[in-house]
């Protein structure tokens, strides 16, 4: 059973867990674990689709998770009419985090007069991540199985800012 990025049997390897006892929550763990170095770094782990709406108050805006693969839909929000409009747009994918930028006569770093909404799809993920994400999967997935996903006070400190200290570094190389 392969779970998104990481093997389930890999990740109970780590656990040293050898029964199949547990596997559900371990799962559940596991999709936590995941969840949580995704987050903290905006780097998904695993290829998929993603929708969100982001509010340009400048002509650019970073696009939240990464790597972008395609953007596949990206459209105003006309506030009169109630519905979303085509929007002339340049992206650069390779930015890290990737970026968009609004094509109209302005510069593309000045101030816009009121921040507008935009729709964006796009594609993003990748299984070619850094390796301290993987480890701070299994940091964070031991916690939660060493507390049965009840982690409290110094517990929760303790892998919360062991797999943050890690993931820190991985946000200063990538952004």
């Amino acid at each position: 059973y392969k779970y998104k990025a990481i093997a389930l049997q890999e990740f109970k390897q780590h656990l040293r867990v050898t029964t199949s006892f547990e596997d559900d929550i371990l799962r559940f763990y596991l999709d936590a674990a995941i969840t949580f170095v995704e987050d903290l770094t905006s780097i998904y782990m695993y290829e998929r689709d993603v929708m969100e709406v982001l509010e340009f108050e400048l002509q650019s805006e970073r696009i939240t998770f990464n790597p972008v693969k395609e953007i596949t839909y990206f459209k105003k929000y006309n506030h009169q009419k109630g519905i979303y409009e085509d929007q002339d747009y340049t992206a650069n994918l390779d930015e890290k985090p990737a970026t968009i930028y609004l094509k109209n006569d302005k510069k593309y770093y000045s101030k816009l007069e009121q921040p507008d909404k935009y729709k964006i799809e796009y594609k993003a993920g990748s299984t070619d991540f850094p390796n301290q994400m993987k480890i701070a999967v299994f940091i964070y997935g031991f916690g939660l199985f060493e507390c049965k996903g009840d982690m409290q006070g110094a517990t929760k400190q303790r892998y919360a800012k062991s797999s943050t200290a890690m993931l820190n570094q991985i946000k200063q190389f990538t952004f």
